[in-house]
């Protein structure tokens, strides 16, 4: 995998984490909300109820207003929880069980000497108690309830609140991220896509443009040449101005092949070609480069039968031309390339009497931007990206077919790259070889 690739990765794994984070985050603050105004409603709802429960508490005490009411029978008897404590002319009663510190016998006198109804909230050491103390003719009545049942409830609440909403907020932070990056995996694809098609256009229309430029070169020395005879000079100069239509048409050709391999819904054609008339125009085509670097390309066609294989004509001569220039890089002084009829399969090789290829080299040959290569004076400063042989391994790949290398065996020197697409059935031919078929 490529360093662009590994980049694209982690930009979608921290796109994806920051939306889940984000929506984590907006989750966490509704939960507070919701949160806060549950226990607000509950807390409420207790306020109401124990105000509901001081009120009847007092108003069935009866204190004061039946004399044929058993008041002690109310004091050793509480009902619902709640403690009663009554000031009298008897003095003072109070319930068996009032915890110590109740009652406060300084609110009863005052609400004995001035009648308002006095309503507080006192903390001791068993807990807190809500106490409502009222004038009930010549009586005194104060009840009490513990706070203790109300207070465990709420932590209850917050309790499953926070269990509830720390769950729900890991499980949506994970569910974010998981949606995000489904979310945002076409648009890092088609970044990706975006990428890759500027890299293969820039390696893929390299080449061509070299061929060009070298043309070019030789068209302008063979005009400028006074010391060819006329005839001769305009029979070269006809040739190479040939050579520049057929390769700008070649250059058309591989542009309209790049957009159409940028679609992946593109099926790959299906039209028969023929593998031996393709080697020899892109040998042809490079013969030029070739003798700039003083090497010498040959071509090996086998008998064993025909070399049509089914595909796009453009796609695989930029294979073969890709495995050429890779050749004709490393060589020392001559390139082979080689067509057989194995099988099923048409092979292509291509033998260079270069260094070789390195044995830490080899497992990554058709890795994208792999290349190992800087630029040297012998390749004119060119700068190697190591795409050729990636997109090499692409356009077998879509083709049915594989790309291999390896060195050549001892005594030997160089590397040998092969080529292997499956035989069109029947071989059949293409009815042209222009690198730009109609």
């Amino acid at each position: 995998m490529s360093r662009r690739a590994l980049g694209s990765d982690a930009d979608l794994r921290r796109t994806a984490r920051r939306i889940g984070l984000q929506t984590a985050g907006l989750l966490m603050a509704c939960l507070v909300v919701v949160g806060a105004v549950l226990y607000g409603l509950v807390v409420r709802s207790q306020d109401a109820q124990l105000t509901s429960t001081l009120s009847d508490a007092v108003a069935t005490a009866g204190m004061g207003r039946d004399p044929d009411h058993d008041h002690d029978h109310d004091l050793n008897e509480p009902r619902g929880g709640i403690q009663y404590a009554v000031l009298d002319s008897r003095g003072l009663r109070t319930s068996t069980d009032v915890p110590p510190g109740l009652p406060d016998l300084d609110v009863m006198r005052t609400v004995a000497t001035t009648h308002a109804q006095d309503r507080r909230t006192l903390h001791l050491a068993t807990g807190g108690f809500e106490i409502l103390t009222v004038q009930r003719g010549d009586d005194t009545v104060q009840v009490m309830a513990s706070t203790f049942e109300q207070h465990q409830e709420r932590e209850r609440i917050v309790g499953a609140l926070g269990l509830a909403g720390g769950a729900g907020l890991v499980l949506s932070a994970l569910a974010a991220a998981f949606l995000a990056r489904r979310a945002v995996r076409p648009m890092a694809r088609a970044l990706e896509q975006q990428r890759r098609f500027v890299a293969d256009a820039g390696h893929e229309l390299r080449t061509p443009l070299t061929l060009l430029s070298t043309r070019s070169q030789l068209l302008a020395r063979r005009v400028r040449d006074t010391t060819t005879p006329a005839e001769q000079r305009d029979q070269l100069v006809e040739r190479d101005a040939s050579g520049i239509v057929a390769d700008t048409a070649a250059l058309v050709a591989v542009l309209e092949d790049l957009l159409t391999e940028a679609d992946d819904r593109t099926p790959v054609p299906q039209t028969p070609v023929d593998l031996a008339a393709v080697a020899r125009s892109v040998v042809a085509s490079a013969q030029a480069a070739a003798q700039e670097a003083g090497v010498t390309l040959h071509v090996e066609v086998g008998t064993a039968g025909p070399m049509t294989v089914h595909g796009a004509e453009t796609a695989l001569a930029r294979a073969v031309a890709a495995l050429v220039d890779n050749a004709v890089d490393h060589a020392a002084g001559a390139v082979d390339v080689r067509l057989a009829r194995t099988g099923r399969s048409v092979v292509v090789e291509v033998v260079d009497d270069g260094p070789g290829i390195p044995a830490e080299t080899l497992p990554r040959m058709f890795d994208r931007f792999s290349s190992d290569r800087r630029p040297t004076a012998e390749t004119g400063g060119r700068r190697h990206f190591g795409l050729g042989l990636a997109l090499v391994s692409e356009i077998a790949t879509r083709h049915g077919g594989t790309v291999t290398a390896e060195n050549r065996p001892t005594p030997r020197v160089g590397a040998l790259l092969r080529l292997t697409v499956p035989a069109a059935p029947g071989g059949r031919t293409s009815r042209s070889t222009d690198p730009n078929p109609e």
